[in-house]
């Protein structure tokens, strides 16, 4: 989908930690006809996002992470690390699955609970700051809540 919206001078970075999808996924960049048609556009990294070049900037960052899977000081750095990426006024897109929550407080541990309690307050704090909209997708399985925030439309001066 993201292919498709590419305008004439626009670029597709894709990130895939894990190596088999990686695989996976750069064998469907040759197969896909639709995915040729821009295949001098699209670049893929194989290895986690945190190695990609610092000085890169984008216009848009679509994470698939699953930030609860994370302890929240990793989805801190992940998310200053995005926001960072991104031109002045640029836009982030990540979702996270609805009920995971109250799954999680059936299912989990004391630990796993205080962990996910930790990470939804950091993503709690960068949407309060930066979120510039929320829509759930019900036709996703499990449906999936999706957040949209802005990086600051001014790159802050350093102090004197």
């Amino acid at each position: 989908m993201l292919a498709d919206l590419l305008g004439p001078e626009d670029t597709l970075d894709l990130v895939e930690a894990n190596p088999r999808f990686a695989r996976l996924l750069a064998a469907d960049l040759r197969a896909d006809p639709r995915l040729a048609l821009h295949q001098e556009r699209i670049a893929l990294f194989a290895g986690p996002v945190a190695e990609l070049d610092p000085q890169a900037r984008y216009d848009v960052i679509v994470s698939g992470l699953p930030f609860a899977n994370f302890h929240p000081r990793e989805v801190s750095d992940l998310l200053a690390g995005y926001l960072s990426a991104l031109k002045p006024g640029g836009h982030l897109t990540y979702f996270g699955y609805r009920g995971a929550a109250r799954l999680r407080a059936l299912l989990g541990t004391s630990r796993s609970l205080a962990r996910h309690s930790g990470v939804t307050h950091v993503l709690d704090t960068f949407q309060q700051t930066h979120a510039t909209g929320c829509r759930t997708v019900w036709g996703n399985l499990p449906p999936a809540r999706v957040w949209h925030l802005r990086a600051p439309t001014e790159t802050p001066h350093p102090l004197p």
